[in-house]
């Protein structure tokens, strides 16, 4: 017979939505944002017990440092718990609506990014700058686990046909 050559079908239907690009987009965005409204609510937390100066203007890096400088140990370590918990949401998040780890860790990449970048910026104390982004790394790992649902993510184990 002259017919299709031998071989698997050719698939012609398109992926199911769950497997789309798409899907993993926007499930990034929504991470990132859970992550950053995390964050933000923990810190806005924080300026209830460790209120700042009255007027204080949050754009002037002098004002905010000379802030920072003289924050309790708890006070610090409150941020980097807000740090750690945005990145374990939105990780968390990103991939379970994505239903795998990539999206979990895109948002965990770019909290990282920014941890860095509020680092760099004003000035911590140097274990802040350590365990800060260590534990937002550790947390945005744990968040994409366990956010991803089993089975979604490829496995280096042999599959026998």
């Amino acid at each position: 017979m002259m017919g299709r050559p031998a071989g698997p079908a050719r698939r012609t239907d398109p992926p199911p939505p769950e497997d789309t690009v798409t899907r993993k987009i926007l499930a990034t965005l929504l991470g990132l944002a859970v992550g950053l409204v995390l964050v933000l609510a923990i810190e806005m937390g924080s300026h209830h017990v460790y209120p700042p100066p009255e007027g204080m203007d949050f754009t002037d890096k002098a004002a905010v440092d000379a802030f920072v400088a003289q924050l309790p140990v708890a006070a610090l370590a409150l941020i980097v718990v807000a740090w750690v918990a945005g990145a374990f949401g939105g990780s968390f998040v990103a991939a379970r609506v994505g239903r795998s780890r990539w999206p979990g860790w895109t948002v965990g990449i770019l909290l990282v990014l920014a941890t860095a970048w509020n680092l760099a910026t004003y000035s911590h104390p140097a274990w802040m700058a350590i365990a800060g982004p260590a534990l937002v790394v550790a947390g945005a790992v744990a968040g994409a686990a366990l956010g991803a649902k089993k089975g979604t993510v490829p496995s280096f184990r042999k599959v026998r046909p």
